[in-house]
């Protein structure tokens, strides 16, 4: 049985959300771009991992507060704000990395320091620090590894190798141990992270939430909470924060909550941190910052990220002599 519907209701119940959201882009854009000045050769940072980015923000928008699926905001009340809620909020964000996409694109290369942590297989594994080098054409990855296999090195580039990865051993294991040819989605090339090689680096990461954001803004009423913060600071970095949270408790598939920080300068999340579901008695009766801490499944940084680093062929070459790859 389908439901008849009425041509002139349905006309303009579709153009109240299309309105507000040109309102707001409007609103949105003035500010962002007044506020955005090229970027420069790098975010600073250090190798070392990162400390907790920024204290925890005060408590989410409830039902009947700002952050119901119809708000709007106005310009002035966006350049006076420390916090936004909900659509206009998500919207901010959308635009924040739709920016940083098209920065990023329009560079061939880049460089940067990864801290990582991630659970897999339901074990919340010891942070790693990895450098990184990337290249968008062919798409190309370079990692060593800094702490946990101190050494270890992990070169893949589109289209070449049969598609493996080549990864050698970190420390002593280097000299006896040649390295390894892996396919980026195969057990033992998974058997430490959530995500493959192919996935690697600030673009994926920025298109990724661009995703998640579309999704829920196509919705009319949010899906999500969401709060953007003002004024924060990451590695000495002046960012924005935004704070996702699902309220669909029953699809155990997307995060619980999302707290990432985008680089005001660079348009860039440079910290990200996602949250799942609890499971289980132990973390049923959890609230806050004791949740958070039993239920995190991702936390990702990247910092001394190099946009002004124009990568030569060779280093993404295994015979180049600065790496340790054996034949």
């Amino acid at each position: 049985m389908t439901r008849s519907k009425s041509p002139r209701k349905h006309s303009a119940s579709s153009r109240r959300p299309n309105a507000m959201a040109v309102l707001i882009a409007a609103a949105a854009v003035g500010v962002l771009y007044v506020n955005f000045d090229p970027p420069s050769a790098g975010a600073g940072g250090s190798a070392r991992p990162p400390a907790a980015p920024v204290a925890p923000p005060p408590p989410l928008a409830t039902s009947g507060e700002a952050g119901e699926s119809g708000s709007t905001i106005s310009l002035a009340e966006l350049q006076n704000a420390r916090v936004v809620y909900g659509r206009p909020a998500l919207l901010l964000q959308l635009l924040l990395l739709e920016k940083g996409i098209e920065k990023l694109g329009k560079i061939s290369s880049y460089t940067a320091t990864l801290y990582k942590q991630e659970r897999v297989d339901h074990v919340l594994g010891e942070g790693q620090t990895v450098d990184m080098k990337i290249r968008h054409e062919p798409f190309s990855v370079y990692m060593k590894w800094l702490t946990g296999d101190a050494g270890r090195e992990l070169l893949y580039v589109e289209g070449q190798n049969e598609g493996d990865m080549i990864v050698h051993a970190g420390g002593w294991k280097a000299r006896l141990v040649p390295a390894l040819n892996l396919d980026p989605h195969g057990s033992l090339a998974m058997r430490e992270s959530r995500y493959p090689v192919t996935m690697a680096g600030l673009l994926a990461a920025a298109r990724k939430m661009t995703e998640y954001r579309r999704s829920e803004l196509r919705e009319e009423r949010l899906p999500v909470r969401c709060e953007m913060h003002f004024a924060q600071k990451f590695e000495d970095r002046a960012c924005y924060c935004f704070v996702v949270e699902s309220l669909d408790s029953k699809n155990l598939e997307i995060f619980r909550k999302t707290i990432v920080h985008i680089d005001e300068e660079l348009c860039l999340p440079v910290c990200i941190r996602n949250f799942a579901w609890p499971i289980g008695e132990e973390d049923a009766g959890l609230q806050g910052g004791p949740l958070d801490e039993a239920t995190m499944v991702e936390f990702y940084t990247y910092t001394n990220i190099g946009l002004d680093r124009r990568l030569a062929d060779a280093d993404f070459e295994r015979t180049n002599t600065e790496y340790r790859f054996r034949r």
